[in-house]
């Protein structure tokens, strides 16, 4: 696998250091992923792996605990986003939320981070975020480095 973030542990270990996250157990994320018959995306399980969740910026990104509600709203939720703006099929998983209520998911087939607008006004639910998940966790842990220095 390639990881950008493992290529990066200094700097993640920096800006975790001004945070009171933990890492996630294994136990805990086969439990989850058991429970709902899925599988993290592996950058994202890393991640809670080696350091837990995160809330430096927007988005913040999900703690299997915030994951346990918030994916099978995402499942419900996103069934009736399909009716409604007639979406082809996706592979999604919902890796964090913005402060205005919108779901940051993965794009399983391409990794790119795309955010499911709470309120869409337009014919596309979805505005591209970045292109993977360790660009998203690279950024914030610069910015927070960067502010925090």
């Amino acid at each position: 696998m390639d990881n950008k973030l493992l290529d990066n542990l200094e700097l993640l270990k920096e800006a975790y250091a001004r945070t009171d996250r933990t890492p996630e157990t294994e136990e805990a994320i086969l439990a989850f992923e058991e429970k709902y018959d899925c599988r993290l995306p592996s950058s994202y399980r890393w991640l809670l792996l080696h350091f837990g969740s995160c809330h430096f910026l927007d988005p913040w990104i999900n703690s299997i605990r915030d994951l346990d509600w918030a994916y099978p709203s995402f499942v419900e939720n996103y069934k009736e986003y399909e009716r409604e703006y007639e979406l082809a099929p996706r592979r999604l998983f919902p890796v964090g939320g913005m402060g205005d209520g919108s779901t940051v998911v993965e794009d399983l087939e391409t990794g790119q981070l795309l955010i499911l607008l709470h309120d869409c006004a337009g014919d596309d639910p979805f505005e591209e975020l970045v292109g993977s998940f360790d660009e998203l966790i690279l950024e914030q842990i610069s910015i927070v480095n960067h502010f925090e220095k």
